[in-house]
C-alpha cells in the first residue's frame, strides 16, 4: 500500500483514490494512459473524445474502481492486458507516449522487481465481498459537499 500511494513511487492513489470516509479506488474521472494508442499516438478508439469532441481528451477512459480487480481479467478498456503484472508493466513503461497522456503518467522503471511484486499483492489483496450499501462517490456526503463548492 505504501508504494501504491507513495507519490515518488507508485503515485496510483492519484487517480485510483482512497479517502478519509470511503475507499472506492476511483476518481471517477477520464485519463489518458497511454493505452490504445500506436506508436504514432494515434487512437482507433477515441475515448472520451467521442462524446466531447475536446482535444485533452483523446484517449481517455474512465478510471475503473480496483475492488476486486484481480477477477476481472483481462485488464484495461481495451483488454490489452491479460494479467496484473502486465499492468503494472504498463505502469513501468510510462505508457504509450502521446501528445494527450495525463501529466500523472510516467515511467517507473525506478520500481525495483520486488517493489513491483508488491504492487501487484496490494492489488489482488482488494478482493473480498462488498458490502450491499456501497454507493457511487457522488453518493457519500463529503463528495457532495465538495461538489456544492465547486459550484
Amino acid at each position: 500500500m505504501k508504494l501504491f500511494l507513495d507519490p515518488k513511487k507508485g503515485n496510483c492513489s492519484v487517480c485510483h483514490v482512497i479517502g478519509k470516509e470511503y475507499a472506492l479506488f476511483t476518481d471517477n474521472k477520464f485519463h489518458n494512459i497511454g493505452v490504445g494508442a500506436d506508436k504514432w499516438g494515434n487512437f482507433p478508439d477515441a475515448g472520451r473524445y467521442a462524446q466531447t469532441k475536446i482535444a485533452s481528451d483523446l484517449g481517455a477512459f474512465k478510471t475503473p474502481t480496483l475492488r476486486n480487480i484481480a477477477e476481472t481479467a483481462p485488464y484495461m478498456h481495451d483488454g490489452s492486458q491479460a494479467t496484473l503484472k502486465d499492468v503494472v508493466d504498463h505502469y513501468v513503461g510510462g505508457g504509450t507516449s502521446n501528445p494527450h497522456l495525463d501529466k500523472e503518467i510516467h515511467a517507473l522503471d525506478f520500481l525495483t522487481f520486488d517493489e513491483r511484486a508488491d504492487l501487484k499483492a496490494f492489488l489482488e489483496s482488494l478482493t473480498g465481498t462488498l458490502p450491499p450499501n456501497v454507493g457511487s462517490p457522488a453518493d457519500l456526503p463529503s463528495v457532495k459537499m465538495q461538489t456544492a463548492q465547486k459550484q
